[in-house]
């Protein structure tokens, strides 16, 4: 991957936005970008999103999360409906008593 790219994508990644420091390093002949420190240099990584970007990303995630938390509300509700009525037996109704011969 170029290094440029690999840049692209270490910064893509809401996490590594909050940081404010890099590394460049090679490993196995090719350069890396990464967090922890490795022997390379240190590289400047700042977040160059002005506030309304960043802001519309902080929406977005919220609402993404939101929209999961839901999801998996749902399901839950699901899962326990379907597993209490294969719990209980079916009903058909009033029975009836059987006259007696």
């Amino acid at each position: 991957m170029k290094p440029a790219l690999m840049l692209l994508v270490l910064f893509a990644t809401p996490a590594v936005q909050a940081q404010t420091v890099a590394w460049r390093c090679e490993s196995k002949g090719r350069v890396v970008y990464q967090q922890e420190p490795c022997g390379g240099r240190l590289v400047g990584a700042q977040d160059r999103r002005t506030e309304a970007q960043k802001r519309a990303e902080r929406d977005a995630q919220k609402r993404e999360r939101e929209k999961a938390s839901q999801a998996a509300a749902e399901q839950q509700a699901e899962a326990a409906s379907a597993s209490a009525s294969a719990a209980s037996p079916a009903r058909k109704g009033p029975t009836v008593p059987q006259p007696r011969p």
